[in-house]
This record gives C-alpha cells, structure tokens and sequence, in this order.
C-alpha cells in the first residue's frame, strides 16, 4: 500500500489515499511500512475507491446534437462558393451510431435550407466527418466545448473553413 504525505496549512499529515493535487494542498507518494488500524485502513480505501469511480466519470462529453451557428467562408474566390452565415440543426440518425446534419444559410434573415448531410463523430479525438465519395467532398469538425471549426475539402482543394458555435 502507498502512503501519502499531504502539506496542508503547514502541517504534514499521513494518510492512505490516492495521488491528487487540489490548490493549497500538495500530495506525494512514498512507499511506507507503517502499519495503521484496520478500521482506519478500510476507511481509507474505501475513500479512494470512491475517488476513482468518481474521477472516471469525469465530464459529461459535449452534446453535438442542437443547433449551431457560425460562418462558412469560401476559399476559393474564382468558384460559385460565397461566403455564408450558416445554421446547423444536428441530431442523431435512426441508428444512433451516426449523425443527421441538416445545413442552412442565412437569407435575408431566414434560413435556406441547403441540403442535409450524415456524419460520424469520434469521441477521443473530438473529430466530426462526413464523406461524400460521389462528390469528392469531405467535411472535417474538431469540436472544442460548444464551438466546432471544420473544412470542406472538394476534389482535393481547401474550398471552405467554417466556424460555428452552439446555441442551446
């Protein structure tokens, strides 16, 4: 078992207990023979069992589904693309595996429905894509907390950089 020296308000206490560092208090390992009771021992695992069940369930992963709004702009200028304020209405898919994306833009203040897409979502590397291999289209997210920044690749060149954030 691995004893714990904990630094708090100048006096160092030994505890039986997991490593942590929380603002005022620094937490080291040191391997110890010290021998404790065994109610105090029990105590003490039991508490960082708790620990550890709590520290896995971490943060909730952000929702993708909702509605996102932001701005598609056009990287190339020669082309058909214009740049857009986008809105985003993302939900699940039948499945639930994938994603269903249906994509507006802005017109004179209301939204134009511009065509509906599916994507997958990676949940470790925060990547949202979805591949239109008939097109030669790609669309990459990475989302950051309740914003996403993407790309649309289209037949190999960098045709959009889109940048939306959710609104609820």
């Amino acid at each position: 078992m691995k004893t714990v020296f904990v630094l708090l308000n100048g006096q160092i206490k030994r505890r039986n207990f997991i490593l942590y560092w929380f603002s005022s208090i620094s937490v080291f390992f040191c391997n110890s023979s010290h021998q404790q009771t065994s109610h105090y021992m029990k105590s003490q695992r039991l508490i960082g069992i708790l620990f550890i069940l709590m520290a896995g369930k971490g943060v909730p992963a952000q929702s993708i589904e909702g509605v996102w709004k932001g701005t598609s702009s056009c990287q190339i200028k020669s082309s058909p693309c214009r740049d857009e304020i986008v809105v985003y209405h993302i939900s699940k898919d039948s499945t639930g595996k994938s994603y269903e994306v249906i994509a507006n833009k802005m017109v004179e203040g209301k939204e134009e429905h511009m065509g509906t897409l599916n994507f997958t979502y990676d949940d470790k590397q925060k990547v949202f894509v979805s591949v239109d291999s008939a097109r030669n289209a790609r669309w990459d997210f990475k989302l950051t907390g309740n914003a996403m920044k993407g790309t649309l690749m289209y037949k190999g060149d960098l045709y959009r950089l889109v940048d939306v954030k959710k609104e609820n």
